[in-house]
């Protein structure tokens, strides 16, 4: 590595070729960034700075004068911008020779004979714009881009401030940059990360396709972008990171978050990927998939309403399990992934109403998808008919609540309360029940033009207390939010607080939507009316959210051990117990072999604390320092002796746990009984 300190116009003369590599981010500065730029170089002139340092620009050379931009090229893409416009406006001010001055010296190789002279070459997505602001003709800008609106920028506000070009071209030789020139021995990878360490400029994704891509040869970093990035991007509204935090949850069978996805992700490539195009290929495959959900662009008019309706209850914890059955199924059918859906939308409503806590869903998705291949597999059902076992054997806060409880939920909770789209499916499933050709009002209700609204009103006056009778209170505070109060209507604040009769006449002349058949046969509306209504609208719900049948009751008993995390007691050794997963301080991990979750468990508590750690092992004949046949690698500088007994790996464990002073329920196992095995 080699670092020197060098004038920008100095490093940006001569016969030079500045290539922004494609696993670098779309140009993003901000016009917020840009004035500031404008007013440090305003400020240069005014207070006659000798020099003034603007950070440093990484770089590694190619053939000939190639140089590849590391880090640095959204000022060195900016200062190009602020050169076209100072060239722009010189040519107008009749400036020739210096205009020339401009073009040859900072934005072009003048006596190259490439098609593309130009000195700045950006990213694929970016070099469009870029070389579009070159033609004198105004029509072939790209205004979309944030190329343009940055040059735009620049050129309005030397324009009006009345700024002296010449002067400005003054301001900006003195800009200082530390250049560090890169050698092919130097870890570009390395060096890239540390001057990106706090995290603020870059996402996850961005650092990941820097990971995966910038160490590739050029055309392997071509064809890598072209052929499978690229791709990711668009089918995720370029935003991947979402996705392949799925696509690495579900590989790792563990919740990550923001902060530790993308070292998780360097783990999980260095530990299992053997082959990075693969890799590519199958997140490829799950931003298809990531799309087509999103998007519910199946042919299946009845999947994409359903995914509609399902994307209404705002959680997205069952996409990456919808996501890995899609991309992974050789012949994908529309309608047993409608009837997946809908199993899915009726375990979430169902929950959803019964309150029951949602913190245990990320857990069940985790491994549904696994668990459900397993089960399919062993017993050769349908993958929905092994989805309902595996989604009926849980319990506790993973449950999926029986017809009781949401029968007796449906009745007492205020559904009024429920945020706008949740109440807005529950309203919209009723009305496609009663009437399948009716009009959307999911999106109505959002829209406005539909609404939720109270028949007898939040507000009474006295027409409405003396039609309620003598316990007109306490009928309005325990009713006014329930179901069999609530109707749609595209009339919205002109029911208000009307009194009944004249709502009935409203909503009939208006066009009443078949919900409303119900209320407009009534005469008066009273606690026996809501109730009766309510009873109605309940039945209608259990009907469209109906408990799953389970054709083969079999199912439920095979695998009943296997679902279960039981907490690890001292002493413990799991004799004829086959692994499946365990749970312990980084959630839960699904492992298939002991070893595997013995190094797990080991690699958590290292983490955890490190001191301890090392404490231990130095005074433990089960580790050594040095490699040596029969030992395996836990951590780099550290080997486990290979052929330990469940045994003995279990009593290792339990005197770590009492040395962290952690309770040893707080790790988690869950087996199958080998002799129960199918």
């Amino acid at each position: 590595m080699d670092g020197k300190k060098w004038n920008l116009t100095e490093y940006l003369n001569g016969d030079k070729k500045f290539i922004i590599p494609v696993y670098q981010r779309n140009y993003d500065w901000k016009q917020k960034n840009c004035q500031k730029l404008l007013e440090d170089l305003i400020k240069i002139q005014s207070a006659q700075f000798e020099s003034y340092f603007i950070g440093s620009l990484v770089s590694k050379r190619g053939v000939h004068t190639e140089n590849y931009i590391i880090d640095g090229q959204q000022r060195l893409t900016t200062l190009s911008l602020i050169f076209i416009a100072i060239y722009k406006i010189a040519l107008e001010q009749q400036k020739i020779r210096f205009a020339d001055k401009i073009y040859n010296q900072y934005l072009v190789n003048q006596y190259s004979e490439e098609e593309n002279n130009k000195k700045l070459h950006p990213i694929k997505r970016d070099n469009k714009a870029f070389l579009s602001l070159f033609s004198e003709d105004e029509d072939d800008y790209i205004k979309t881009s944030n190329i343009f609106i940055n040059f735009q920028y620049f050129y309005d506000e030397i324009k009006k401030r009345e700024l002296d070009i010449e002067n400005l071209e003054f301001a900006i030789k003195k800009l200082i940059i530390i250049w560090i020139d890169l050698q092919p021995e130097d870890d570009e990878q390395l060096i890239f990360e540390s001057l990106n360490s706090t995290g603020l400029d870059l996402s996850n994704a961005d650092k990941i396709r820097n990971f995966l891509l910038m160490n590739e040869k050029e055309e392997n970093q071509q064809r890598y972008f072209e052929t499978y990035w690229e791709k990711i991007e668009e089918n995720t509204d370029n935003k991947p990171s979402t996705l392949i935090k799925y696509y690495l949850q579900h590989n790792r069978r563990k919740n990550i978050s923001d902060e530790a996805f993308y070292e998780n992700f360097k783990d999980y490539f260095n530990k299992k990927v053997e082959n990075k195009e693969q890799l590519l290929i199958e997140i490829k495959e799950w931003s298809k998939a990531y799309s087509k959900i999103r998007n519910r662009s199946f042919h299946s008019e009845q999947l994409n309403y359903r995914l509609k309706r399902l994307s209404f209850l705002e959680n997205t914890t069952y996409e990456p399990f919808l996501i890995a059955y899609i991309s992974e199924s050789k012949e994908l059918s529309e309608i047993e992934l409608s009837q997946i859906v809908a199993i899915i939308e009726t375990y979430l409503v169902r929950r959803y109403i019964s309150e029951v806590a949602t913190n245990a869903l990320n857990k069940v998705f985790l491994t549904l998808y696994s668990d459900t291949m397993k089960l399919m597999e062993r017993k050769s059902v349908s993958f929905s008919q092994a989805l309902v076992a595996v989604l009926l054997m849980k319990s506790g806060s993973a449950r999926f609540p029986k017809d009781d409880e949401f029968i007796q939920s449906i009745g007492t909770r205020e559904i009024y309360k429920l945020k706008t789209k949740s109440r807005a499916v529950l309203f919209e499933a009723i009305q496609n029940e009663l009437t399948p050709e009716s009009p959307d009002i999911l999106e109505k209700i959002i829209e406005k033009s539909y609404s939720i609204e109270h028949i007898m009103p939040q507000t009474l006056n006295n027409e409405w207390i003396q039609m309620l009778g003598d316990n007109y209170k306490e009928v309005h505070d325990s009713m006014k939010h329930r179901l069999g109060n609530l109707t749609v209507t595209a009339l919205n604040s002109e029911l208000s607080n009307r009194k009944f009769s004249d709502k009935v006449q409203i909503i009939q002349e208006k066009g009443a939507l078949k919900i409303n058949e119900f209320i407009l046969q009534q005469s008066k509306w009273t606690e026996n009316e809501i109730l009766e209504n309510q009873k109605r609208l309940s039945k209608i719900l259990l009907s469209i959210f109906s408990f799953p049948v389970l054709e083969d009751s079999s199912l439920l008993i095979l695998d009943k051990i296997a679902e279960t995390l039981v907490e690890h007691e001292k002493g413990q050794s799991y004799t004829n117990k086959k692994p499946i997963g365990y749970e312990f301080l980084e959630g839960y991990k699904e492992e298939g072999n002991w070893i595997d979750i013995f190094i797990g468990i080991l690699t958590e508590l290292f983490e955890y604390n490190p001191l301890i750690f090392n404490k231990f092992v130095e005074n433990s004949s089960w580790f050594s320092n040095k490699s040596n046949d029969g030992y395996t690698e836990i951590k780099p500088n550290l080997y486990l002796v290979r052929g330990i007994s469940n045994m003995n790996k279990f009593s290792l464990i339990d005197r770590m746990l009492d040395l962290y002073e952690i309770q040893s329920e707080k790790l988690k196992i869950k087996t199958r009984d080998i002799e129960k095995e199918i």
